[in-house]
């Protein structure tokens, strides 16, 4: 018998992550999208509807104020404090919460933090047109982030005079890092660019 064994299938790449057309109505379909779940997960949709609201709030935060308008304030996913931002309501959203307990003997302050998913979600949304680019943007439709792409994004804060960046973001662009992509040549890049 012959032809019972075929060619090895060529292996599967994993698809890079594209935002699509960004514009207010593209914006405020993706909301319709993201707003029409039961939860609130982090993927591809969710990721494509935070990188496009910080790309037109960074630029004209009015336009995205308006596509944004129908967020309700009283969600607890973390949403609330960007329909916080979009409605010009103040945002005292902490994610992290400071008590003074009593451990026997004194008493000591205690901080519960947050999930790094809720807290970089809150933070950002209610900064999100301070950012120039949202640096735990996918790289790759898995989620993940190649080396080139985080050091880009971060030489634009730099480029653009960012002293500091939202932490909760770039700890989650850290847990993103593909770090078994990353190639000698992307080293070699990498070093170049801390040099500059």
């Amino acid at each position: 018998m012959q032809g019972l064994w075929r060619e090895t299938p060529k292996l599967w790449e994993v698809p890079r992550f594209e935002i699509g057309e960004v514009s207010p109505e593209n914006l405020t379909d993706l909301l319709a999208v993201i707003s029409d779940r039961k939860e609130y997960i982090d993927d591809v949709a969710f990721e494509r509807f935070i990188a496009m609201a910080n790309n037109i709030a960074h630029k004209n935060p009015d336009e995205a104020k308006i596509s944004l308008s129908g967020i309700t304030i009283n969600d607890s996913s973390g949403m609330s404090a960007l329909g916080r931002w979009a409605k010009n309501i103040e945002n005292n959203v902490c994610p992290d919460s400071k008590t003074n307990e009593w451990n026997g003997e004194k008493e000591v302050l205690k901080i519960r933090y947050s999930g790094l998913v809720y807290t970089r979600r809150v933070v950002l949304f209610e900064s999100i047109d301070k950012w120039p680019c949202i640096l735990s943007t996918p790289s790759y439709e898995d989620l993940s982030i190649s080396l080139p792409d985080l050091t880009d994004r971060l030489i634009r804060y730099k480029n653009e005079n960012f002293l500091y960046v939202a932490e909760p973001d770039l700890q989650f662009a850290i847990t993103r890092l593909d770090i078994e992509r990353i190639t000698k040549e992307d080293k070699k890049v990498f070093g170049k660019k801390q040099m500059a």
